[in-house]
């Protein structure tokens, strides 16, 4: 039998192989319950000045993306952005909340924020490092 490898594959093909990681993952825990929480920071002028990008899967609330704008940041807004994320979150159930940081970017804020280093990797990338945080949500 012929292989190839392709670095183009359809979006049917990528449909394809995360339906079927989920097929065999899902033999072995309990449902995903897969849901995106997606939440922007707008003025009055309806121009973005933050936003969260997240999801929700079994218990876990996961920050994939989460910015403030530098001209408001230290203002309270990415703190009631967050909270307001985990509390969308607890609605459906999460218990935990993870995020992943580097040195030069909101590690304080997490931390001010509850957030517990729960690993780190050195040198990711060189002279710099990777934070997974993770915290436990009220309820």
């Amino acid at each position: 039998m012929d292989y190839s490898i392709t670095d183009k594959p359809s979006l049917d093909d990528i449909r394809y192989i995360k339906s079927e990681l989920l097929k065999f993952s899902d033999q072995y825990t309990k449902p995903r319950d897969y849901k995106e929480l997606i939440f922007a920071l707008k003025d009055g002028s309806e121009n973005v000045l933050g936003g969260i990008i997240a999801n929700t899967i079994w218990d876990w609330l996961r920050i994939e993306v989460f910015w403030i704008s530098e001209n408001i940041r230290k203002k309270g807004y990415g703190r009631k952005l967050i909270e307001h994320v985990e509390s969308k979150a607890m609605d459906l159930g999460c218990k935990r909340s993870m995020v992943e940081t580097f040195d030069f970017e909101a590690l304080d804020f997490y931390q001010k924020n509850g957030y517990m280093i729960n690993s780190e990797i050195k040198h990711f990338p060189e002279g710099h490092t990777h934070y997974c945080l993770i915290k436990k949500l009220a309820g």
